[in-house]
């Protein structure tokens, strides 16, 4: 191997090396991301479950259902609806 192959070989070797790092850098904060609003919803859906369940008594499988399957704005908005809605019908709709 000549001095031209060796320097190319150690170009590509620290490119991939570079690039792993990177991946690896991006992979941890994609995922401290995805924790943090995971985390979020998870409260938001909690918050909302406890205030239903004071202001109305029992939550009922559908609406359990939709609260489970919702994301965080529209946890949000149903968050403010519940202190003014008449009926637990009336937060998720």
């Amino acid at each position: 191997m000549n001095l031209a192959e060796k320097l190319r070989a150690e170009g590509r070797q620290e490119g991939r090396q570079e690039g792993q790092r990177e991946g690896r850098r991006k992979g941890r904060e994609e995922g401290l991301k995805q924790g943090l609003r995971k985390g979020l919803e998870a409260g938001a859906r909690e918050s909302l479950l406890r205030l239903l369940r004071l202001r109305f008594g029992q939550v009922d499988s559908a609406a359990l259902a939709r609260i489970q399957a919702a994301d965080l704005p529209m946890l949000e908005c149903w968050l403010d609806r519940v202190l003014s809605a008449p009926t637990l019908g009336d937060v998720p709709e």
